[in-house]
C-alpha cells in the first residue's frame, strides 16, 4: 500500500503516539474552530469556545480510551463510549421551549455532530474528521439559505391582514 494513502486512514498505524496524539489534538482544534465560527457569525450560543472545548474534549476522552486500553484487548471505546451520554446533557441543555416555539434545537444537533466528529479524531481518522466538519459546515449554509429563501417566500403569499393580526389569521387556519 502507497504510504501517503495509509494518512488517510487509522493515524495510530503511521505515527508514534506522541506525535499522533498531537496531531490529532490539532485536527480537533480546526474541526471546532471551522464550525464554531460559523456558529458564532449566526450568533448562536454554542460559539467558537463551546464547539472547540466539546470537539477537543471528545477527541482527548477518545485518545485516553484507546492509550489506557493499550494492547491488552480492553475495550478501547469504553471511555469513548461515555461521551455520547455526557455530550447529550449539553446538548440537551441547549434546548429551550419558548411559548409555543423550541429555540435551540440546531445548537443541541451541533453539540452532538461536533462530539462525535472529535471521537471519530480521537480514534486516529483525523481525514474523517476534517471530511465531516467540512460536510457539516456545508449542511448549515445550505439549509441555512434554504430557509432564509422560504421565509421569504412564505411571506409574500401569507395576505396582509394576517401579518398584522396574527392571532385572527391562526383561526381561520
Amino acid at each position: 500500500m502507497i504510504a501517503s494513502v495509509d494518512w488517510f486512514g487509522d493515524l495510530y498505524k503511521v505515527l508514534p503516539v506522541p506525535v499522533c496524539g498531537a496531531v490529532l489534538v490539532s485536527c480537533a482544534i480546526l474541526c471546532g474552530v471551522l464550525i464554531g465560527l460559523e456558529r458564532e457569525h449566526r450568533a448562536k450560543p454554542a460559539g467558537v469556545k463551546t464547539v472547540s472545548l466539546i470537539c477537543i474534549g471528545s477527541t482527548i476522552f477518545t485518545i485516553a480510551s484507546i492509550l489506557i486500553a493499550g494492547e491488552s484487548g480492553a475495550d478501547r471505546g469504553r471511555i469513548a463510549a461515555q461521551v455520547v451520554t455526557g455530550i447529550g446533557f449539553l446538548g440537551a441543555g441547549a434546548i429551550i421551549r419558548d411559548h409555543k416555539t423550541i429555540i435551540g434545537l440546531t445548537t443541541g444537533a451541533t453539540i452532538w455532530v461536533v462530539s462525535a466528529i472529535g471521537v471519530l479524531i480521537g480514534a486516529g481518522y483525523a481525514a474523517g474528521g476534517v471530511a465531516m466538519t467540512l460536510l457539516v459546515l456545508g449542511l448549515l449554509l445550505v439549509l441555512r439559505h434554504s430557509e432564509q429563501y422560504l421565509k421569504r417566500k412564505a411571506e409574500k403569499s401569507t395576505p396582509a391582514s394576517c401579518q398584522s393580526d396574527e392571532e385572527t389569521c391562526e383561526k381561520r387556519a
